[in-house]
């Protein structure tokens, strides 16, 4: 993956970690180079689409990792494994303080049938309730 930056001399280095933040909820636009020429550019896509984003929109109505009350225009959709599903099932919402939390400390992430997301966070157990 490569991130195209308006700045001088080369290309910012991604780690993995920051990769997998920005894959989240990101839109792409595949582009084909040839050396340094453009050659062929893709449609934008997002892993996510319109529909499913407001369905889990509606289910989350906000952040929810455990404690946090941040709105829903407030946040992003994580995934609930890296970079897999695009349904509502596979996404839940996080702020952007939480999103980053969730990839660099490897949350491990449930959402169960009847709504309810459970975290397991260093050892600990933490259930949220849908709102």
């Amino acid at each position: 993956m490569r991130v195209l930056w308006a700045l001088t001399g080369r290309a910012p280095r991604l780690e993995r970690v920051a990769a997998e933040e920005l894959m989240c909820d990101a839109t792409v636009v595949p582009l084909v180079f040839d050396g340094g020429r453009v050659v062929e550019v893709g449609d934008e896509t997002t892993r996510f689409s319109p529909k499913v984003r407001r369905a889990i929109i509606a289910r989350d109505q906000g952040c929810r990792a455990p404690g946090c009350r941040m709105p829903a225009q407030w946040t992003d959709i994580h995934h609930i494994v890296p970079g897999v599903g695009s349904s509502a099932d596979d996404g839940v919402l996080h702020c952007r303080a939480d999103h980053r939390r969730a990839h660099r400390q490897r949350w491990k992430i449930t959402l169960h049938p009847d709504g309810t997301v459970e975290y397991r966070i260093r050892g600990r157990t933490y259930l949220s309730r849908p709102p």
